[in-house]
C-alpha cells in the first residue's frame, strides 16, 4: 500500500504475502510474514533522500531495519 503525504513524503506498507513455488502460490498466515514499512522523504537542504525501512514479524519482532540517505544519480 502506497501513500504520499501532502508534503510529498512516501510511505509503503506491505500487506498479504504468499510463498511462490513455480505456478503454485500459497498464502502465508500473518504469523509467518515479514511485514515491511518504508518511509522516504526528500531533504531539500541536503539535496538528498532519506529512507527508513523496517521488517517485522508478529511472532519474533524486528527482523531487519535500515536507515540511510542517498542522492540521485542521473544516467544519460
Amino acid at each position: 500500500v502506497f501513500h504520499v503525504s501532502p508534503e510529498g513524503n512516501l510511505s509503503i506498507l506491505s500487506k498479504k504475502q504468499r510463498l511462490v513455488l513455480g505456478p503454485l502460490e500459497i498464502p502465508l498466515p500473518r504469523i509467518l510474514q515479514g511485514l515491511a514499512t518504508v518511509h522516504e522523504n526528500y531533504l531539500e537542504d541536503r539535496d538528498s533522500f532519506q529512507i527508513k525501512v523496517e521488517v517485522q514479524n508478529p511472532l519474533i519482532g524486528r527482523i531487519f531495519a535500515y536507515e540511510g540517505e542517498f542522492t540521485e544519480d542521473v544516467q544519460a
